[in-house]
């Protein structure tokens, strides 16, 4: 098997197991995203006037509302909505078109898809670099990942998946000294997400210190598309170049004020980081390899590593954020940028050895074991005031069966319980087929 071949099958495999679950909740972040494409291709506006009774998250701009959230996500699923609706392959519903149809290709593209290049992405550059020889087996890098709450966050239509992607597409691009590269992946993270902005621009200090001047600049040129889309878009919605639609939201007073930043002063950082609300190394619990680190090369480096540093200003900043629990949420969801470069940072700074990776063996598998209850039951909506929602909703919908219909399966006929008992086999089978993949290739000349 050559090399392109190996990479297509692995990221199918990934994206198969990945969307596996196709959100079609009435989750307020995904219905805002839905709201906007149905507005634009049904009725050729960005205003969600016809769509806007019952949902939460909205803006409310000069008595018309709008998406609270980054365009791109939604944006990028028009031309798609679009195309489906002139060719017939769609049909209207109580919303129009903003129906489960729209929510669950809008999981798909905007969660799955991203999700599986995240892997595939980080598979085959630790073949590049020579990760995979020190770990030993390719499912080092995908275990910890499914086993994360980034997993939760697939086939849903959120931004935090892509955004993540983004990135880490973008860190990458840094790494191997393409800062103009690394620009326009920046802004098409700004676009996604804005409050990557903070880690961006960690990055941009960064190369300053390091008196990378024309790596700045070219940073800065491959950012221009993004600070200009989002300008555009804020003098679209609110009227105003730096007046984010968040800054309007109807329901949440805490937003109107820088965005809800700065409300703590790091409060909210014991709790994003222990423990079983939204704590960061609950809900990926490989990330505890952090602390097996031996980092040699000094404390210049440290500050200077372009993984490191950013995740950890991103956390404390979201410690600081109004809304730092992130509503119904399974995890810190708004800190999955910062897990998917800290993970980074683990296997590449980890010395792999047999203990090692057995450890991460049975952190990835706690993970695993933690997520897949969750996909396969209550989804990421935990309600914001259940504080022990592991305990409280998770494990108890497991052992009781109350498995969620929201599985393609069940959408031609298989019961949730049964759908359920594939989605474990279809995984393990799929670990074999990624493990083999990479074995063909490892006896490649």
């Amino acid at each position: 098997m050559g090399p392109q071949r190996a990479r297509v099958l692995f990221f199918l495999v990934v994206l198969a197991l990945s969307s596996w679950h196709l959100d079609i909740s009435d989750n307020d972040s995904v219905v805002s995203r839905a709201a906007l494409t149905a507005a634009i291709v049904e009725h050729g506006t960005v205003c969600i006037d016809a769509y806007h009774d019952g949902l939460g998250d909205k803006a409310l701009v000069e008595g018309h509302y709008f998406s609270d959230k980054a365009p791109l996500p939604a944006l990028m699923m028009v031309p798609f909505w679009w195309c489906a609706h002139r060719l017939g392959l769609t049909e209207a519903g109580e919303r129009g078109l903003l129906t489960d149809g729209l929510k669950a290709w809008g999981g798909l593209l905007c969660g799955s898809l991203p999700f599986a290049l995240i892997i595939t992405l980080l598979w085959w550059r630790g073949r590049q670099r020579g990760w995979s020889a020190r770990m030993g087996s390719p499912i080092t890098v995908v275990l910890p990942l499914f086993g994360s709450f980034l997993f939760l966050y697939s086939g849903t239509f959120y931004n935090h998946v892509g955004g993540a992607f983004f990135i880490l597409t973008c860190t990458f691009a840094l790494e191997d000294d393409r800062p103009l590269s690394a620009g326009l992946w920046a802004s098409a993270a700004l676009l996604t997400d804005t409050a990557l902005a903070i880690l961006i621009a960690v990055q941009g200090v960064q190369l300053l210190l390091q008196g990378r001047w024309k790596a700045v600049f070219r940073l800065a040129f491959g950012l221009t598309p993004g600070i200009v889309g989002l300008i555009a878009w804020n003098l679209l919605i609110t009227g105003s170049p730096f007046s984010f639609p968040a800054a309007h939201a109807a329901n949440y007073p805490e937003m109107h004020g820088a965005v809800g930043f700065g409300a703590t002063f790091f409060a909210a950082l014991p709790q994003l980081l222990l423990g079983e609300y939204r704590g960061l190394f609950m809900y990926m619990p490989a990330l505890l390899a952090l602390f097996f680190i031996r980092y040699r090369k000094g404390w210049k480096a440290l500050v200077l590593d372009p993984f490191l540093l950013p995740a950890v200003v991103l956390i404390l900043a979201y410690s600081t954020q109004a809304t730092w629990w992130g509503g119904w949420a399974y995890g810190p969801r708004y800190l999955c940028s910062s897990a998917l470069l800290l993970w980074v940072f683990v296997i590449t700074h980890l010395r792999w050895n047999l203990l090692a990776n057995g450890v991460l063996l049975v952190l990835s598998a706690a993970g695993c074991l933690i997520a897949f209850m969750a996909k396969c039951t209550t989804g990421y909506g935990l309600p914001t005031e259940v504080k022990h929602p592991l305990l409280e909703w998770v494990i108890p919908s497991f052992v009781h069966g109350r498995f969620t219909e929201a599985q393609w399966p069940v959408w031609l006929g298989l019961s949730p319980g049964l759908s359920t008992a594939f989605f474990f086999l279809a995984f393990l089978a799929g670990m074999v087929v990624l493990s083999r993949v990479d074995d063909d290739l490892m006896m490649e000349p």
